[in-house]
């Protein structure tokens, strides 16, 4: 996970909630601490450095980052109520971040697509 404003690179994990319905991006020292809380539906879109370049990406978050990095670097794009949120992350691997990618989509396609129940 890149802190967007200072470029630092924190250690998390993410995962998806039992629900399917939040990515959720976890401290890898406190797993009750969620750096980031991500309706799935509400995700907009999802940039890869690789795919759609530098401009895409905030300045600050790339210019920490080595060349290498950059090759794993995502950013995704959300909706929360009437903002814009984005965060981004660094993939251990090109395969993994394929992998991610791709699930993610297909996650998105699925939750969007689902009906909303009525609470």
């Amino acid at each position: 996970y890149v802190k967007e404003g200072t470029g630092a690179k924190l250690s998390t994990h993410y995962r998806i909630d039992k629900s399917l319905g939040y990515l959720l991006v976890l401290s890898a020292r406190d797993k009750n601490v969620q750096e980031v809380s991500c309706p799935v539906a509400a995700i907009q879109d999802i940039y890869s450095w690789i795919e759609d370049g530098e401009a895409c990406f905030p300045p600050e978050v790339v210019k920490g980052l080595t060349p290498e990095e950059k090759e794993m670097l995502l950013m995704v794009v959300y909706r929360g109520g009437a903002k814009m949120f984005r965060f981004c992350i660094l993939e251990k691997s090109t395969e993994s971040r394929d992998i991610f990618l791709e699930c993610l989509r297909v996650l998105c396609i699925y939750a969007q697509s689902a009906p909303v129940s009525a609470a």
